[in-house]
């Protein structure tokens, strides 16, 4: 059980880190959550079907000072989870109020989402089910084998939708990348520019790796290890240059459970 408590803890850590992260990233920009902003309800509110009630209930939660007080409190709940067992009453409860203000978080903004914000919200939502439980053996496992695929399974995905890319296989998709305001990297798109054949290499082996990712279940050490250890650099590399840092704490957050359950799947087949 020990391995069991460990990983589930430090999956924890990396949910409440990149958590806390996007939330005080937030509330740097709380103005322009105020009225007349660009994260204002006036804003992010139109073109959605509303009825009296929940124009009253989204206005109460989503308007006025109400965001910047869910962002307050996800910051507050995640802050707690890092210094409190989880599975301890006060961690329990800065768990479900993390769980609550994540999907309030999202159900306000339900666009733009990253892929981290996803598996955040998705972990807590496990972590919280697993709570109900009573954080009991049978209930922790479950929860991280649920991690452990949820993971695998963002990986197996993100480099199919790339193999089936034509952007993506011709290597032009990185330049572009690159290039654009958000994630760009001037000095990189000017490097690409120059050797269009580290554009078609670094899409490849994007696509190699994140397809090859689910490995990682059923390999044993130390290309168990390679593999992960390839993860932390890659989205090392994204975080330095595309400045994804929340990618990097939540993807390797998972780790801890992605490894768990690759020995227990170890184990079961050498007990074959």
């Amino acid at each position: 059980m020990h391995e069991v408590t460990q990983a589930l803890h430090w999956v924890t850590v990396g949910m409440a880190v990149a958590g806390l992260i996007t939330s005080l990233e937030f509330l740097t920009l709380r103005r322009a959550f105020c009225p007349g902003g660009l994260y204002s309800w006036e804003v992010l509110g139109l073109g959605r079907s509303r009825s009296r009630l929940l124009d009253g209930l989204s206005r109460r939660c989503f308007d006025g000072p109400g965001p910047v007080l869910t962002l307050a409190l996800r910051a507050t709940a995640a802050a707690a989870l890092l210094f409190t067992p989880v599975t301890s009453l006060l961690g329990s409860i800065a768990l479900w109020l993390f769980t609550i203000a994540t999907f309030l978080v999202m159900a306000r903004q339900d666009y733009g989402q990253s892929g981290a914000d996803q598996l955040v919200a998705m972990m807590a939502a496990c972590l919280s089910l697993v709570s109900l439980c009573g954080w009991t053996p049978a209930a922790m496992q479950l929860g991280l084998w649920f991690v452990a695929l949820q993971s695998v399974l963002a990986y197996l995905a993100a480099g199919i939708a790339k193999a089936v890319s034509p952007v993506w296989r011709d290597g032009s998709a990185v330049g572009m990348i690159f290039n654009c305001g958000s994630y760009g990297t001037l000095g990189v798109a000017r490097l690409l520019a120059a050797r269009p054949w580290l554009g078609v290499a670094a899409s490849r082996a994007v696509i190699v790796f994140e397809c090859a990712f689910p490995l990682v279940l059923v390999l044993a050490a130390p290309w168990r290890e390679a593999i992960l250890i390839a993860g932390v650099f890659f989205h090392l590399l994204n975080a330095v240059i595309m400045g994804l840092n929340d990618f990097l704490i939540v993807f390797v957050g998972t780790y801890p459970a992605v490894h768990w359950a690759s020995q227990r799947l170890e184990h079961g087949l050498a007990s074959l």
